[in-house]
């Protein structure tokens, strides 16, 4: 299966199942994008040889904490042009290793509903092309490292959900090219740091009514897209 582009490996049973013989997707050089479903991989050492186009990888319900830490491939070289990342309700996954920030091409970093995910590395700065980076739904965390500063690139940026987290990093004024902040359901959003005025180039904040207080002397400068809450109790099931 040389030409094989697209691997796609769906589970739909009760329990994860578990991978093996990962080495063989070595041997297909030109993979461009693999998916995983509800699958547990228990080990990502046998990955020697360099899939030089893949540039997708998307883990859904999968087992991969374990894996993620202990991994120690030499990233540059077996994933040198992978430009984009989802991961997608992989409850095991506590950390995010801190290899990640070596996939120097690297555009699209989305962990979605990942809710033990307390802590980003702290070299997070260091991913320079990284354009979209969604945190939606990690509830574990409380804070962002200030190296996320180095994020230069960076167009779009999503915290929606995060209840737990309690401040922004100060290192967010120089994100010059941030157009675009999703920060809606940030209940312990308590302030704004106060070189946020310097985001000078933030279009658009998308908020709720309980934080929109937070961004009222900036609107000025930027559109408030406020969410009300909206509460039914259609899934009541009770006719009017």
């Amino acid at each position: 299966m040389r030409k094989l582009k697209v691997l796609i490996v769906v589970n739909h049973g009760r329990i994860h199942t578990k991978l093996t013989s990962f080495k063989t997707l070595s041997e297909l050089a030109g993979l461009k994008r693999i998916r995983l479903e509800k699958v547990s991989i228990p080990s990502l050492h046998e990955f020697r040889m360099p899939l030089p186009n893949l540039q997708k990888i998307s883990l859904v319900m999968c087992e991969v904490g374990q894996a993620l830490m202990q991994c120690t491939i030499n990233v540059p070289y077996v994933l040198p042009n992978l430009v984009e990342i989802n991961i997608d309700f992989c409850e095991d996954l506590v950390e995010l290793p801190s290899w990640i920030c070596d996939i120097i091409c690297l555009q699209t970093l989305s962990i979605t509903n990942c809710h033990n995910l307390s802590a980003l590395p702290e070299r997070i700065g260091c991913i320079t092309d990284l354009e979209l980076l969604r945190l939606h739904a990690c509830t574990g965390l409380s804070k962002l490292p200030d190296s996320i500063r180095g994020l230069q690139k960076l167009r779009f940026f999503d915290i929606s959900d995060c209840f737990n987290l309690e401040m922004l990093p100060d290192g967010m004024c120089e994100l010059r090219c941030l157009k675009k902040l999703d920060m809606r359901g940030c209940i312990a959003l308590m302030e704004l740091p106060p070189s946020a005025k310097n985001l000078v180039h933030l279009k658009e904040v998308i908020c709720d009514e309980d934080t929109a207080s937070l961004w009222e002397p900036l609107s000025s400068n930027l559109k408030l897209t406020v969410l009300k809450k909206n509460i039914n109790l259609d899934w009541l099931g009770i006719d009017n």
